[in-house]
């Protein structure tokens, strides 16, 4: 389901952290939902790294 590329993306900007990487798979899920695809790549978790660092950049 997630591709290698994607898993790499994944761990990396994780750090490794699983409470990180599990919300990041699950919000990186929703995404590849939404777009009717079938596999999770690189640019469903683009765009969650994205939408993360905008809701930092927001917050404060």
């Amino acid at each position: 389901m997630f591709t290698n590329a994607a898993m790499q993306m994944i761990h990396a900007a994780s750090k490794g952290i699983p409470r990180v990487m599990n919300q990041m798979c699950t919000q990186a899920l929703y995404d590849t939902a939404a777009k009717n695809s079938e596999a999770i790549d690189e640019s469903h978790v683009g765009r969650v790294l994205t939408d993360q660092e905008w809701q930092r950049g927001s917050a404060g």
